[in-house]
């Protein structure tokens, strides 16, 4: 059932954005579509044109690689270490949600208008950094709810960051660009299973004397720390180039 139900929310979200939702992009920045250009890796090789949109791609990257731990790794992870149930499991992913729509919905906006986008790519870096650390420290499983609260302001540095893309191309390059972050999404998406299993995997195996079970979540606060650095390359070059 809850699959079914899953499947009737992406139909109707669907039909709204097929419907409803407004072409944004002019008709004078629009281009005939082909297949070749649909081809995804020919949208990726596209981004080296513009330096800084590479390494903010692979700051986005790295991004979605550690968020995608939440889908990869939650269920084993409060399962083996907090013996959480899939009502407590049902409880705590509400609260990631709940956080995600409060935070994309509005929030990361007005942030982002005092501090800037620049500044909302590290802070946004910076949350997921501190929150990974905190999850694989959290002895109780209450501390996770706590932790859910500080790591939503994770939420900001996606949105700056495809901002921030976005502006550094052509009016007529944009859904080139937005076709290519969306691949990039999908890459994260199928690496992030593998990577964070593994290593939880490899983390609790019996034949270990000391268990480490929040390893992946150390992993995945160092993989934001590494994508703040490359967004520092990328904001360095686009000064030096001007």
């Amino acid at each position: 059932m809850p699959f079914l139900v899953a499947a009737g929310i992406t139909l109707l979200n669907w039909l709204y954005g097929f419907f409803v939702l407004p072409e944004s992009l002019a008709p004078e920045n629009r281009r005939p579509f082909t297949w070749s250009s649909a081809h995804p890796i020919k949208a990726l090789t596209a981004l080296g044109r513009w330096p800084i949109v590479m390494g903010l791609a692979w700051t986005y990257f790295l991004t979605m690689l550690a968020g995608n731990i939440y889908q990869s790794l939650w269920v084993l992870y409060t399962g083996e270490r907090y013996h959480w149930n899939s009502k407590m499991v049902g409880w705590s992913l509400t609260l990631v949600g709940v956080m995600a729509a409060v935070v994309q919905g509005g929030l990361a906006g007005r942030i982002l208008k005092v501090i800037g986008e620049k500044r909302g790519v590290y802070v946004g870096l910076l949350a997921m950094a501190v929150a990974m650390a905190c999850y694989g420290s959290a002895t109780q499983g209450w501390m996770l709810f706590g932790i859910i609260l500080i790591g939503s302001l994770a939420g900001i540095g996606s949105p700056a960051t495809q901002s921030m893309i976005s502006q550094a191309v052509p009016p007529d390059e944009q859904g080139a660009v937005q076709g290519a972050l969306n691949s990039i999404t999908s890459i994260a998406g199928v690496l992030a299973p593998l990577i964070w299993t593994a290593m939880f995997s490899w983390a609790i195996a019996p034949e270990r004397t000391m268990k480490i079970p929040g390893l992946p979540f150390y992993g995945a606060a160092v993989v934001s720390l590494l994508a703040a650095v490359l967004a520092w390359r990328a904001f360095r070059l686009k000064r030096v180039n001007g």
